[in-house]
């Protein structure tokens, strides 16, 4: 049976080489606004990456949002049931991400889950972390979503060798700027070490987005061998 999707009539190369264009002009706005001392406010509210609601943090939504169109097409192309429903959840959960990007939403959840934390982890720990607890909150939590997405991708990416690397390198690039670096920020002095400040936001920002690109990729790729067999099943 043809399968129809948007996706499948876009060049995926283009799409990724404009991404990638994209991600490193919105970066190279952010480094002339710094060098430059944020000359203009407008330039500051609109490309600065460690603000929120604005172009990087939408174009970031758009990223996930396209992965998860991406994954879904994954799961059309699937044939036994158990995969449809796994690729379901992975492009819910990539979709997650999309709203979570705009609405910062894990930030609020873990919040609250702090509250009710252990009074010794959160003197021991938490108390340690004064700018950004969530990643230490969140660790466990990671850890579990990290495993499945291990074991499960293992399973889905069978004869899909290119899918697995570029989809391993983009979660990597992803927790390490997003949670990796994030947990930096509680050991920096944002008054005496501002350069190392400015330069630890590029990083995360910047590896986040190129790490979503690289999802995008290792998705498109999958897509593809999907295809391609789903194309000699027809013949």
């Amino acid at each position: 049976m043809k399968q129809n999707s948007v996706f499948l009539d876009i060049d995926h190369k283009k799409l990724i080489r404009a991404l990638l264009l994209i991600t490193g002009i919105l970066v190279i706005c952010h480094l002339v606004n710094v060098v430059t001392g944020g000359p203009s406010w407008q330039l500051e509210r609109l490309f600065d990456l460690g603000l929120e609601a604005n172009i990087p943090t939408w174009f970031s939504s758009a990223l996930w949002a396209i992965a998860s169109v991406v994954a879904y097409q994954c799961t059309r192309l699937s044939e036994p049931k158990r995969e449809k429903r796994l690729w379901i959840v992975i492009s819910l959960g990539l979709l997650a991400f999309s709203i979570d990007e705009v609405a910062q939403i894990h930030e609020n959840i873990f919040r609250i889950i702090d509250l009710f934390f252990p009074k010794i982890i959160q003197h021991e720990i938490v108390s340690n972390f004064k700018r950004s607890t969530w990643p230490i909150i969140a660790s466990p939590f990671l850890a579990a979503v990290l495993i499945w997405l291990g074991v499960t991708l293992k399973r889905l990416l069978k004869g899909s060798h290119r899918a697995g690397s570029l989809l391993g390198l983009g979660l990597l690039m992803v927790v390490f700027g997003g949670w990796g670096l994030e947990i930096t920020i509680n050991f920096l002095n944002h008054g005496a070490l501002q350069w190392v400040w400015d330069i630890e936001t590029v990083f995360e920002e910047s590896l986040e987005m190129f790490g979503a690109i690289a999802i995008i990729a290792g998705l498109c790729s999958h897509e593809q061998v999907l295809r391609e067999g789903e194309t000699v099943c027809q013949a």
